[in-house]
């Protein structure tokens, strides 16, 4: 059976929080906390030991990736559900998730609405190799109106 773990650690002396979900979603983003210094048994089957006083890595920060069928899920909601979205993803207070990266997809990606480029020819048009064709008002639309909110959120 395949397990995704997401660790969402916080700094000391305040505890970890474990997210799980299974493959077969027999088990869907269950939230166990393990305290620093301390173990949490689960199912038997899982042993967490947490130790503060060794570190593997630096954690700089959460994020996540805006495409445009994120975005334009984002903006199909109303402002103030928009507005809730938005400070639960990027705020820092208890109960939000605090992210502080993003990486942004350029042009479509797997996730938009319908394939595009940002050098799309009309039929009959074999070369733009003057990029009169080029593009980028289906990003600039999308992704960067959610981003300059994005911004506008994390400069409060």
């Amino acid at each position: 059976m395949l397990l995704f773990n997401i660790f969402l650690f916080v700094f000391q002396p305040h505890p970890a929080k474990l997210v799980r979900t299974l493959l077969d979603q027999s088990m869907l983003l269950e939230q166990v906390w393990v305290m620093p210094s301390g173990e949490k048994k689960m199912d038997g089957n899982i042993h967490v030991v947490v130790d503060p006083g060794r570190t593997f890595q630096v954690m700089e920060g959460f994020g996540g990736t805006m495409t445009g069928g994120s975005a334009q899920h984002l903006m199909n909601l109303s402002e103030g559900l928009r507005g809730e979205v938005l400070d639960e993803l990027f705020g820092t207070k208890p109960g939000q998730i605090g992210m502080s990266y993003l990486r942004v997809s350029v042009g479509a990606s797997d996730l938009d609405e319908e394939v595009w480029s940002f050098g799309d020819l009309p039929r009959g048009v074999a070369e733009d190799l003057s990029l009169a064709y080029f593009d980028l008002s289906r990003d600039a639309k999308l992704k960067v109106g959610i981003i300059k909110r994005i911004i506008k959120k994390l400069s409060n």
